[in-house]
């Protein structure tokens, strides 16, 4: 199966309701693993996604489930999260395509490697996931490599990797099956419905819903929702290149990442490559409007990331974007159904090339496809979950930051949680809305560092 794009069929038509208990905005894996979860509570619920459900990064990811790495207040969600993951295997089956073969996050540089040895000695010993550090003989045996550059490496033996392409659309399906949860594709929300300060619907380009409570899962969209409702949260998206290689006979069954290169193993015999820690980031006026609260971020990413003018015809549109809209205006979200962000060819040759330098035998496979993503980003790096006190009965899950596609049953627990009023089983307060009004910003300690390598 190709990645999802505009011109992929429409599957899920659903009429609109007049009432659900939960409308829910955007169709990745935030939303529809909410959904999953509000299901089995019994919830009438509502999916409407302006384009494809999983259209965008939800599909369009590494297809990392990695637990190795995540800041301290993700790490338990995710420990839970794996146990999901494999129920979900389970029910579905090989389109969810989920593996536990174990992840490796390699470097040939003393200061990286410190920053993977505080993590695990602050965050993994603390919560009893057994990630080590390993040696260069060790990283070469676990590659099957004679010889390495790379002086040792951050080993979670119980990490695992899924399907992007196929695992969410999938899930979707199941939910649709099941009942109780309508699902529209092709189908924008324009505007949330407030009364008296409160959330209480939704106003699509098909007509409105009234709903008990809302949540925003609108990817790197959120904002420009939000924004429209006087609500301010920053995010900015960052774009990475990546390809998938023919079957092979020899397929290393292991997660592997560096800021040189990554891969993990497909389910259909082959691999997902990328170049590394490599983004873009296309100028416009979010750019202008969050910098300065993503200036931590961008300086601890200035060697693998860029920033680029994009694609000229759509500048002016990046640059000067509507703001402000009511219900009965066409709006942002009906002009770009699936985010399809500019192919980076210079990146996409460096796969290659930086797979000859890492692991030679990966450089010769053929690429069969390729394509970018773009993944929103919040200025600590975090997601934003749950109520935002603003207006009660509205949620929000987004802010993934490019590592959602693995927390992502795991948000989606978490927040269907919230949204049915039980106490929370975690620690949710680094991930309070309102932070980013308190100037949250990116950590700089050294297991901090690690979270952003890994």
């Amino acid at each position: 199966m190709p990645v999802i794009t505009e011109k992929t069929p429409i599957r899920f038509r659903d009429e609109l309701p007049a009432a659900v208990d939960v409308a829910i905005v955007g169709g990745g894996i935030a939303s529809v693993m909410t959904a999953w979860f509000l299901q089995r509570a019994g919830k009438r619920v509502l999916i409407c996604e302006k384009g494809r459900i999983a259209g965008e990064q939800s599909c369009r990811n590494w297809g990392f489930v990695r637990q190795a790495g995540r800041h301290a207040a993700e790490l338990p969600i995710m420990m839970e999260c794996m146990d999901t993951w494999q129920a979900l295997q389970d029910e579905i089956g090989d389109e969810v395509g989920f593996r536990r073969p174990g992840s490796l996050f390699i470097s040939q540089y003393d200061e990286e490697l410190s920053g993977y040895a505080a993590w695990v000695e602050k965050v993994a010993k603390p919560h009893g996931l057994p990630s080590r550090m390993i040696d260069a003989k060790k990283v070469r045996a676990l590659l099957n490599l004679p010889e390495s550059e790379f002086k040792g490496g951050l080993h979670t033996e119980r990490d695992g990797c899924a399907e992007p392409f196929t695992a969410i659309p999938a899930v979707a399906r199941c939910l649709h099956a099941k009942g109780g949860v309508a699902i529209r594709e092709n189908c924008a929300t324009r505007c949330l419905d407030i009364e008296g300060g409160r959330a209480v619907g939704i106003h699509t380009e098909a007509g409105s819903v009234r709903a008990g409570q809302v949540l925003v899962a609108a990817g790197l969209w959120s904002s420009r929702l939000l924004g429209n409702h006087g609500l301010r949260f920053p995010q900015l998206a960052v774009n990475t290149t990546l390809g998938r290689t023919e079957p092979v006979n020899d397929l290393r069954q292991i997660v592997f990442g560096s800021t040189q290169a990554c891969f993990r193993p497909r389910v259909d015999g082959g691999y997902t490559l990328t170049p590394g820690e490599i983004m873009e980031h296309e100028l416009c006026f979010d750019t202008i409007r969050y910098g300065r609260q993503f200036l931590p971020a961008l300086l601890s990413y200035r060697k693998h990331s860029s920033i680029t003018l994009g694609r000229l015809d759509g500048l002016a549109r990046r640059m000067l974007p509507s703001l402000k809209w009511t219900k009965d205006e066409k709006s942002p979200f009906e002009e770009v159904r699936v985010l399809d962000s500019s192919f980076s060819t210079r990146h996409f040759r460096k796969i290659p090339a930086r797979m000859a330098q890492c692991l030679p035998p990966l450089a010769q496979l053929k690429i069969v496809e390729a394509w970018t993503g773009s993944a929103d980003m919040t200025p600590d790096m975090l997601p934003a979950l749950g109520e935002v006190k603003r207006y009660p009965g509205l949620h929000i899950a987004s802010g993934l930051s490019g590592h959602g596609f693995g927390i992502g049953p795991g948000v989606g627990r978490v927040v269907a949680d919230g949204l049915l009023g039980n106490t929370p089983k975690f620690d949710l307060s680094a991930f309070e809305f309102e932070r980013f009004s308190r100037g949250a910003k990116l950590e700089s300690d050294a297991s901090s560092a690690a979270q952003q390598q890994a």
